[in-house]
């Protein structure tokens, strides 16, 4: 940086003989600048002189960190990547939550279940790396994970009459927008930490309010899904399923 040149304050010191002075007033007193030349380090070399001192595993703890921070996605970004996934997330939870409503909550968990396999499907379709690749044990793995929710809700499956319901028709709809909602936005964030996940949140629900604000009337006057105003109970069971079923579940499974 350019140089700063500043005052040096020095204390007073009275001009009191010792006694063991020379008294020859020829030789002469050195004197020395009044004023100090200040330069200000730069943000890189400060940085380097700060890791210099560090042991070598704090450095290169601070030097991944350093890394992260300067790959971070801008707010811009961030915004730009919810606005493309904030439908994907509305379908995957609107047609999850119409689907409870029309059949029974045994089989939506297990339909559900099959978001797993979409996954496994797209990922191998549109693989964002290379170990998205399509394999046997995958495979094997993901319907070992479906056989055993199976097994959980077994007792509780009932299809009457062995017609497929739009329930379970939703419900299968709802797993495959998760699915794609998980592929597609992997591939345009290879790694969690570049995005502020709860910004990415927050940005998702303020598009969704503001692009889908006319399914309201058109849901209400259609007679599909009427609105009526809750009551305090069901007003309480709103914000804690707000919080904690779409919320955090969202945070914990993309974080």
């Amino acid at each position: 940086s350019d140089p700063t040149f500043v005052p040096i304050k020095t204390p007073d010191h009275c001009d009191r003989s010792s006694g063991t002075e020379s008294d020859d007033s020829s030789i002469r007193s050195v004197r020395f600048s009044k004023l100090a030349e200040v330069r200000h380090m730069s943000e890189s070399d400060a940085t380097e002189a700060l890791l210099a001192r560090l042991s070598y595993q704090a450095s290169v703890r601070a030097g991944e960190h350093a890394r992260r921070q300067a790959n971070k996605f801008s707010i811009q970004k961030i915004a730009k990547i919810a606005l493309m996934f904030c439908l994907f997330w509305f379908m995957a939870n609107y047609t999850y939550q119409i689907s409870l409503e029309q059949t029974q909550t045994a089989i939506v968990t297990v339909l559900s279940s099959t978001s797993s396999l979409f996954t496994l499907l797209l990922a191998a379709s549109f693989p964002s790396n290379g170990g998205d690749k399509f394999t046997l044990s995958k495979l094997a793995t993901v319907v070992v994970s479906i056989f055993g929710l199976v097994l959980v809700g077994i007792s509780d499956l009932t299809i009457e009459n062995n017609n497929i319901s739009t329930g379970i028709i939703l419900a299968l709809v709802s797993a495959f927008f998760y699915a794609a909602y998980i592929v597609f936005l992997k591939r345009k964030v290879d790694h969690e930490d570049k995005m502020d996940i709860p910004m990415f949140f927050g940005f998702v629900g303020i598009f969704n309010l503001t692009l889908l604000w006319p399914l309201f009337f058109i849901l209400h006057y259609s007679h599909w899904e009427e609105f009526e105003w809750p009551n305090s109970h069901q007003w309480t069971f709103l914000i804690i399923n707000g919080l904690i079923g779409t919320v955090l579940s969202e945070v914990l499974w993309l974080w």
